[in-house]
């Protein structure tokens, strides 16, 4: 049933994607993460052929923590890993980004009574702060968008997941279900 219930909110035919259920949410909806089995099955074949019990597999931007804050994202190279509130998680190319947060603001503006701005809570390093300063000047101008840095001195975003993993209860939805199940 879970693939009619979701089909219209995928671009892509529903057939060729991987769909997992996760928790129900304080607002009643069910969070559902969407991969592409095309994309997903190479990971889980290196995952399983390790002959290690592999019990949990998410998407990267999943582990971020998100508290007091309506988005949260993370420099990772030419890519964002972001999450929102909701739960909803996706990793673009910063180059894409800007346009991503245009719409997902101008959604949250026409859902929201108050006109509170809505806060972002972005994890970098001091010399990805430096290299991007423009593209981070850009986001500051976004009407409606308040950004906290937040510098970390962790060697790379691979590094802040793991330690997001551990110090935040939220992990994600578990991709092995299904198909995948291990």
């Amino acid at each position: 049933a879970l693939p009619y219930v979701v089909e219209e909110q995928i671009a892509e035919d529903i057939h060729h994607q991987h769909l997992t259920l996760g928790d129900k949410l304080s607002s009643g909806l069910y969070q559902v993460s969407v991969i592409s089995r095309e994309t997903f099955q190479p990971f889980f074949d290196v995952f399983t052929s390790t002959n290690q019990k592999i019990e949990h597999v998410t998407a990267d931007a999943a582990l971020l923590g998100i508290s007091d804050t309506d988005y949260v994202a993370c420099m990772d190279s030419e890519h964002i890993l972001f999450k929102n509130v909701d739960g909803s998680v996706v990793r673009l190319s910063s180059h894409n980004f800007s346009m991503y947060l245009d719409a997902l603001l101008d959604s949250d503006l026409e859902n929201q009574k108050e006109s509170e701005p809505k806060t972002l809570k972005f994890f970098l390093k001091e010399k990805e702060k430096q290299n991007n300063a423009i593209f981070l000047a850009e986001l500051e101008q976004k009407s409606g968008l308040k950004i906290q840095y937040e510098q970390h001195q962790l060697g790379s975003a691979f590094e802040l997941l793991c330690e997001s993993w551990y110090q935040n209860a939220d992990h994600g939805v578990n991709l092995c279900q299904g198909d995948f199940q291990t």
